[in-house]
């Protein structure tokens, strides 16, 4: 049964080790400014779905990909100053725990979710 079987990793799939060895860098597109309070405030395109897309230029005479907008609080701010396309996700890390003065387990689970949530929107990548 299907059901039961788990899911075979694919090549995609890193490991650990890998994962943390990896270097995120910014997307081109984004775009990104410092407030007054020091946090960062991103702008990024949207990633509409090919059907999507085809109904919005079939309607808008001047085609521009719509944005949006999102600020980061402290936390998320002070890992977005650490990529900076040399750092890897390890010394990430353990900048922010030795910032945030707590145990590189925390630190790097609140990490790694971050740097996730910004991969699944297309604002960051791994190299």
């Amino acid at each position: 049964m299907k059901l039961l079987q788990s899911e075979k990793k694919g090549p995609s799939a890193l490991s650990r080790q890998e994962a943390l060895k990896c270097v995120p860098v910014i997307n081109t597109s984004v775009s990104f400014a410092a407030l007054d309070s020091g946090e960062i405030l991103l702008e990024y395109p949207l990633r509409l779905k090919p059907f999507f897309l085809s109904v919005f230029r079939r309607f808008q005479h001047s085609y521009q990909i719509p944005t949006k907008r999102l600020q980061l609080d402290e936390m998320g701010s002070r890992v977005w100053k650490d990529i900076d396309g040399e750092n890897n996700v390890q010394s990430i890390i353990s900048n922010f725990a030795a910032g945030y003065n707590i145990t590189l387990h925390e630190a790097e689970k609140s990490v790694t979710v971050f740097l996730a949530d910004l991969g699944r929107r297309g604002i960051i990548a791994l190299r």
